[in-house]
């Protein structure tokens, strides 16, 4: 014998009724959201902007300051430039314990 399976009827499928005021609640809360994620993005991206000017910034000192020491012998031979002044030796202090023992 076989068994059989009783057919089940499927119930129609229910139909929501979408209501104005449905609609406009999900319009703020959609607009709420997208505000809320524009505004992070908006934070992140001044943080990445202000990050790469400070690398770019950095990257400009050094590179200027390795220019203006490779130049700076041609400078100085064109006449453009003064030759840099040569510091003067200081005489070392002496100390209040070696005054007292001389």
């Amino acid at each position: 014998m076989t068994r059989s399976n009783p057919t089940r009827r499927r119930s129609p499928a229910r139909k929501t009724e979408i209501s104005p005021r449905a609609v406009i609640l999900a319009g703020i809360g959609a607009v709420s959201l997208g505000r809320k994620q524009a505004q992070a993005k908006l934070g992140q991206a001044e943080a990445i902007a202000r990050q790469t000017r400070d690398q770019a910034e950095s990257f400009v000192r050094q590179a200027r300051a390795q220019v203006e020491t490779a130049l700076a012998p041609v400078l100085v031979k064109l006449g453009v430039k003064r030759a840099p002044a040569k510091r003067k030796a200081r005489a070392k202090r002496t100390t209040a314990r070696s005054r007292k023992r001389a």
